[in-house]
């Protein structure tokens, strides 16, 4: 299996990370080495090794509905960004990634956090996510992803319509009265998105025109100042608008 990874650190890492979740079996590890194998014969190229972004592909299917849906969601920090742990639980629960209740077939409350830091932590055991910082208690208090990692996230999120991200360079919005949206907001594929993240290169002024009638279906709406000069406010997001996002669950 190193062979077929050409040797690419990466590679190597991503498939020990998918192979230290199976059981140290023969069985076990070779299903996982006759899927590379069933993979690059179904290639078009001849190769018969794994490119870094094929491996790292190969770790995503691997996962289970769940971790694939938080794997996903990690896509719409920055790069580069340290994650805060409590807030990406806080995000998970919020949107329902991470159930809650009372009923048998369902986590409890208290249980919420447990299941989110397991989560967590079987991202880091298949070296999807870096741990940044522990607290005291040994639980994970702040995380990033690799550049590669975070792209193989905004791709599968593309495909799934699962968030999509926008960069704002402009330092001079529109005011909220204007009535004609940026161009670069004013995109068909936003309107079928359920989560939309705004990436601001430089400061800026007004209040960004997100028309309640194309974006009210939008479940989370996060904004980033990438130049770290400014701090935005929820309000300057979406101003008086922001009764009309009945569906908002994160802001």
């Amino acid at each position: 299996m190193v062979v077929k990874c050409a040797g690419l650190p990466l590679a190597v890492k991503a498939l020990g990370g998918t192979l230290g979740t199976k059981n140290p079996s023969v069985n076990d590890w070779s299903l996982v080495y006759d899927g590379i194998k069933s993979y690059l014969r179904g290639r078009n190229d001849g190769k018969k090794v794994l490119q870094v972004a094929e491996a790292l592909k190969m770790s995503y299917l691997d996962l289970p509905y769940q971790l694939k849906q938080c794997f996903v969601h990690l896509g719409q920090f920055p790069e580069d960004y340290k994650i805060p742990t409590t807030r990406v639980i806080n995000m998970w629960v919020a949107e329902g990634i991470i159930q809650k209740g009372s009923s048998a077939d369902q986590i409890k409350e208290e249980e919420v956090e447990d299941v989110a830091n397991r989560n967590l932590e079987d991202l880091v055991l298949r070296c999807m996510i870096q741990v940044e910082k522990r607290g005291s208690t040994g639980r994970i208090t702040c995380f990033s992803m690799h550049d590669l990692m975070r792209d193989l996230s905004i791709q599968e999120a593309e495909k799934e319509k699962f968030f999509k991200s926008v960069y704002l360079e402009d330092g001079n919005y529109q005011e909220e009265d204007d009535s004609s949206p940026p161009p670069l907001i004013q995109s068909n594929s936003t309107r079928k998105i359920r989560r939309l993240s705004l990436y601001f290169m430089e400061s800026i002024s007004g209040v960004i025109p997100l028309e309640y009638e194309r974006y009210a279906h939008i479940r989370g709406l996060l904004g980033f100042c990438l130049d770290g000069r400014v701090r935005i406010e929820c309000e300057s997001l979406v101003g008086y608008r922001g009764r009309n996002f009945k569906f908002l669950r994160v802001l």
